[in-house]
């Protein structure tokens, strides 16, 4: 039955928008702008408060009907105060799990690796293997290659840290210059 009142509700808001402007005109209805003003007033709309619930949507629910609101999987009743919305305790997903799904009210693993990956090849849970040569190679090379470029990145910020405390004991030496012509303009006056 609620579905055929939201499918009444969507067709009464969808009607206005179809009836042209031509077809609604002033002319239409005689009466002046303040009699329309003051029946505005008097509509009634029906007060929902302790009465139901709505949900993200706008859809209205009866007090103790049970509905999954939009940013949930886990279902609400309404009551007088408000949706009341259970938060059962979820077990925790194992670390090695690969497929999680999020069917029910708490996610669920579906899968789990009992396996390492490591540059395309597959390793058992505690299998030790060395990466090749070769990787260990580029490895150390890239290392080498990041400790270099933080060493430059250094270098440039203490070259700018120098400029710009060479230009503070310029403007300093400035200030000082100007206060003493200041000074001397004032003896010669006085």
């Amino acid at each position: 039955m609620a579905l055929h009142i939201h499918e009444a509700c969507i067709l009464l808001l969808v009607i206005p928008g179809l009836v042209t402007s031509a077809a609604i005109s002033h002319e239409d209805y005689p009466a002046d702008e303040g009699d329309q003003a003051s029946s505005n007033d008097n509509l009634i709309f029906d007060d929902y408060r302790g009465k139901g619930c709505v949900d993200d949507s706008g859809f209205v629910y009866k007090l103790g009907e049970r509905f999954f609101p939009g940013h949930s999987n886990c279902p609400c009743v309404c009551a007088l105060d408000g949706p009341v919305c259970d938060q059962p305790e979820c077990p925790k997903i194992h670390p090695k799990c690969t497929k999680v799904e999020h069917n029910g009210c708490c996610p669920e693993c579906k899968e789990v690796k009992n396996f390492c990956e490591y540059h395309g090849k597959n390793y058992k849970i505690l299998e030790e293997f060395k990466p090749s040569q070769a990787q260990q190679r580029k490895k150390e090379r890239k290392k080498e290659r990041k400790k270099e470029r933080k060493k430059e990145r250094k270098k440039e910020r203490k070259k700018e840290r120098k400029k710009e405390k060479k230009k503070k004991k310029k403007k300093k030496k400035k200030k000082k210059k100007k206060k003493k012509k200041k000074k001397k303009k004032k003896k010669t006056k006085g």
